[in-house]
């Protein structure tokens, strides 16, 4: 999809243009109840205080630029992860991010990611922000559960849904766009290239 996001709109291929347009049918609602129950927390302080000026700009992930450490390594939740934990001690020196699944397999293995990233919008991966602290900065949609609460560090984005009510969340909350591809992987990709990562 994020390769796709360029490109006119009937050039988009059509299994494509049929993923987004059945994910947009089953999940708008929740999507737009989700961003309503997180607008608040979305304007929090590091300490769960709202600010006094209500309008002002979100947490967003515009906050964590510029990268002064242009290496980035993404640690997704396959079953290799295990299999292939001995690679980790290569990793030091560059950003870890992770994508939500795998912030505790981490953990496990002594390992704690810099940044863990979420896509969805479902409560069922809320677990996976449980003992996230301060030492781990969570970078969560604004269409996500408010169950996904992690105590500190949350910085914001907009998936993209579609241009009008992207424009309208941007306008709301001042929040980057970033094309998603349905999966937290895909998400976390777009990420860090919006980021400015260089490898």
């Amino acid at each position: 999809y994020m390769l796709f996001a360029g490109f006119l709109e009937n050039e988009i291929p059509k299994h494509l243009r049929v993923i987004d347009e059945t994910a947009k049918k089953e999940l708008y609602e929740q999507w737009i109840t989700n961003i309503s129950h997180n607008y608040l927390r979305m304007l929090e302080n590091n300490h769960g205080v709202v600010q006094p000026d209500v309008w002002q700009q979100a947490r967003s992930i515009n906050e964590l630029m510029p990268i002064t450490n242009k290496k980035a390594i993404i640690v997704s939740a396959g079953p290799s992860l295990q299999k292939n934990k001995h690679l980790l001690p290569k990793a030091r020196g560059y950003d870890i991010f992770c994508v939500d699944r795998s912030f505790h397999r981490l953990l496990d293995i002594g390992f704690r990611p810099h940044y863990v990233v979420a896509v969805d919008a479902s409560d069922l991966v809320a677990p996976y922000y449980e003992g996230i602290n301060n030492e781990t900065i969570s970078i969560l949609p604004a269409t996500c559960s408010n169950k996904l609460n992690p105590k500190s560090g949350r910085r914001w984005y907009i998936p993209s849904i579609d241009p009008v009510t992207d424009r309208v969340l941007q306008i709301m909350t001042n929040l980057p766009i970033i094309h998603t591809q349905g999966n937290v992987a895909g998400a976390t990709c777009g990420i860090v290239e919006y980021l400015g990562y260089e490898e």
